[in-house]
């Protein structure tokens, strides 16, 4: 009998044991959990064409103890969409993601992580056919009451003008024509409201359009 008392209680010993280190192993994964936040979110290109992608990156401020899954959400997934979710894998402090190009316009990429959130905002231009010439805007969102300088470039010999439009001139607003020397022409582009719109230019029947997104940085 005292035999069976003495290995029940080792046994019983040996259960609060593990059952100490199992609750010690659940703390402190909940509480690497809480120190783990999220930083910041990037991305390599904030302009893409349709059917395009880019890479974001969502860092944090250590290394992931655990597996830590992020959420994540474009705000107009008609124009990009992004996993639903990724997983940061031990022992990374970071994870990619894509972010893939649906339709011309403008959207909001963000990354979530226990109540902190990140943001980037892309635009997405329209997919083109085969031109002779190239049209070219800069990457960065026009300022609103600013200018951005747009250009189309090898133009055919012989192109006295490219013709411009856009589809929104509430949002940004292009000259209706801009001349063209040596194949090469420079116009700009003004911001008037806050939001997206699509320029468009035209030699000869042939089109090219780009997105453009128009912000108010306030002051």
């Amino acid at each position: 009998m005292h035999q069976i008392a003495a290995g029940k209680s080792r046994f019983a010993r040996t259960v609060t044991v593990a059952t100490s280190l199992i609750l010690l192993c659940v703390v402190a994964t909940a509480a690497a959990s809480l120190l783990f936040q999220l930083e910041s979110l990037t991305i390599t290109s904030h302009s893409i064409a349709a059917n395009g992608v880019t890479v974001a990156t969502a860092a944090f401020n250590q290394a992931a103890t655990a597996v830590m899954p992020v959420a994540l959400t474009s705000s107009s997934p008609e124009v990009a969409t992004v996993p639903s979710t990724v997983p940061v894998i031990p022992p990374n402090d970071r994870v990619t993601f894509p972010v893939r190009g649906v339709s011309a316009g403008c959207t909001a990429v963000i990354a979530a992580y226990k109540g902190r959130s990140r943001e980037q905002k892309i635009v997405v231009h329209p997919t083109n056919s085969a031109a002779a010439f190239s049209f070219i805007v800069s990457d960065q969102p026009v300022i609103l009451g600013g200018r951005s300088t747009a250009k189309v470039t090898n133009a055919t010999v012989g192109t006295a003008s490219v013709a411009l439009s856009s589809s929104n001139a509430r949002v940004a607003s292009v000259p209706s024509t801009a001349d063209v020397s040596r194949g090469n022409a420079a116009f700009s582009i003004t911001g008037v409201h806050e939001g997206c719109a699509i320029i468009s230019a035209t030699i000869r029947g042939q089109t090219v359009r780009k997105t453009v997104r128009v912000v108010d940085i306030g002051g």
